[in-house]
């Protein structure tokens, strides 16, 4: 993304995505990446906690509710964002594929909940809409 010499091309773009003023789960985003589009995405902090609550505009107050909530077990109250990689091998339709997709998320994502479960100790959303297993032979 960016300027056209390579070198100075951005690879990492990190998002979030918001519906009615809230963030959608980054996690969550990128389950459906993956789920629906078989994109593969990562979400978190990126390493770098103090500096994203910075940038979430999130409060030491509320900052030190989060660590509490860690300690205590539950990961999946911890901030952060969506991360995708946009290699310099990807196609322009490639490129505006994974667009359409971050685009049909921010606008349909929402819908998808309630067909997830949410592990809060382990910060991760799973489909529950299989009705039975089957048998890998």
């Amino acid at each position: 993304l960016g300027d056209v010499t390579p070198e100075k091309r951005v690879s990492i773009v990190s998002f979030n995505i918001k519906h009615l003023g809230r963030i959608l789960h980054p996690k969550f985003a990128t389950k459906l990446m993956n789920d629906l589009f078989g994109i593969q995405s990562r979400a978190g902090c990126s390493c770098a906690g103090p500096y994203g609550h910075a940038l979430l505009g999130i409060e030491n107050n509320t900052s030190l509710k989060y660590r509490n909530l860690v300690i205590k077990g539950n990961e999946g109250i911890k901030p952060g964002w969506v991360r995708v990689n946009i290699h310099y091998t990807l196609s322009k339709d490639d490129v505006d594929y994974l667009i359409r997709v971050i685009k049909f998320i921010a606008q349909k994502g929402h819908l998808f909940l309630r067909k997830y479960a949410f592990n809060m100790q382990g910060g991760l959303w799973k489909y529950i809409g299989f009705e039975e297993q089957v048998p890998v032979k």
